[in-house]
């Protein structure tokens, strides 16, 4: 499931990062961009994360890592 996730679009999926709980808004080769559940936006460099990404109602941890690069080149990647 985690291989079939890493390939997904990550806009719009809920998620929790270091104690923080949102949605995701944006995206970069780099880092994700987060809207907490209170409005503020907060951002988190992929490399040095754990993302919790919420999907088909149970959560899934992914290291950052492993969402290093383009979003568009990500989807395209082949993951082991």
């Amino acid at each position: 499931m985690k291989n079939k996730l890493l390939r997904e679009e990550l806009i719009g999926k809920n998620v929790e990062v270091n104690k923080t709980k949102g949605s995701i808004i944006d995206e970069t080769k780099n880092m994700v961009t987060i809207r907490r559940e209170d409005g503020e936006i907060k951002r988190f460099i992929k490399n040095s994360s754990t993302f919790g990404i919420l999907s088909k109602g149970a959560m899934h941890y992914v290291d950052g890592k492993r969402l290093i690069g383009r979003p568009e080149e990500r989807i395209k990647k082949r993951f082991r």
